[in-house]
């Protein structure tokens, strides 16, 4: 939910409160959700330098520090949060607050003082801010969720399983259209040939949905690459801009009685900023959804 000077969102964490502070208060749990970096002791009066990657410092200055119960800080909100590029009383105060629940912890976080912004960077301070916490939230809720840590760069998706099939089963599964039709896709169009574009076709809720993409690497049964457009939004041949496209890239990796399967989706720094964020989330969750598919297909 967002005001007209605040940020507001909530959301319940399956686990208890001391994780949940631990994500939110050390350097290792604050890497595992948010920056891809952090350097600070997370005490009142003291200033976290956070490293979003891209050569991208941001400043927090911490406020509040209630053991267990709350956590504060200041900093400048928006893309364009360098400690010294706006005064300190145009600063915005995020809070999070945590309270226990029958099913682990309500964590409420609070973005406040956007009224101390200039009008004329007021409503983008509080667009990017809205659309960066619905991300940065769901990042938490799978790290403390499902240990499920962030990828240290930016722009970039990374889920990870072992399963107890062979490279070579895995690779049939992930890599090939007769493989994905038994659990992820309704139809192929195409035979995943190396530098030649490809028709997905899926049936979401109803609706039936078409993207293609095109096979960059194949490497059986280590490495399978692809490029295309993010976003449940139906597209042909024609309308493939690469320019705007992401590449996902699943490798397989041998264990003792298994295959580990390791699905990494770059490249969302080509997504046009209208709607990256949540083009992000959906997928985030999207691919949480697919390792679990792949799971039931190889059972």
């Amino acid at each position: 939910m967002t005001t007209a000077q605040a940020i507001k969102q909530e959301l319940v964490l399956k686990a208890p409160r001391s994780k949940v502070w631990q994500a939110l208060t050390t350097p290792e749990g604050w890497t595992g959700w948010f920056s891809d970096g952090v350097e600070g002791d997370f005490q009142v009066g003291s200033t976290l330098t956070l490293d979003f990657g891209d050569n991208t410092l941001c400043y927090g200055l911490v406020v509040e520090r209630e053991e267990l119960e709350s956590f504060a800080y200041k900093w400048h909100p928006g893309e364009d949060c360098a400690i010294d590029k706006y005064p300190d009383d145009q600063m915005t105060t995020v809070r999070f607050s945590l309270e226990d629940h029958a099913d682990g912890t309500l964590v409420k976080m609070v973005e406040t003082g956007f009224e101390n912004i200039p009008i004329e960077r007021r409503p983008m301070c509080v667009e990017n801010n809205t659309t960066g916490w619905k991300w940065e939230l769901g990042e938490l809720a799978h790290f403390v969720d499902q240990d499920i840590r962030q990828s240290l760069a930016g722009y970039k998706i990374v889920r990870e399983r072992t399963y107890k099939t062979s490279p070579e089963a895995l690779w049939d599964l992930v890599a090939t259209p007769g493989g994905m039709k038994k659990w992820w896709v309704k139809d192929v169009d195409g035979d995943f040939t190396k530098g030649e574009l490809a028709m997905l076709h899926f049936e979401h809720e109803g609706k039936k949905i078409s993207g293609p993409l095109r096979v960059v690497e194949s490497k059986r049964p280590e490495v399978f690459s692809f490029l295309s457009q993010p976003g449940a939004v139906s597209s042909t041949y024609d309308e493939f801009n690469e320019s705007q496209a992401t590449t996902t890239t699943f490798t397989i990796i041998p264990t003792p009685g298994g295959a580990h399967l390791k699905v990494v989706e770059s490249g969302y720094d080509n997504v046009p900023k209208p709607g990256r964020i949540d083009t992000m989330l959906g997928n985030s969750d999207g691919w949480t959804q697919v390792m679990g598919m792949i799971e039931k297909a190889v059972d």
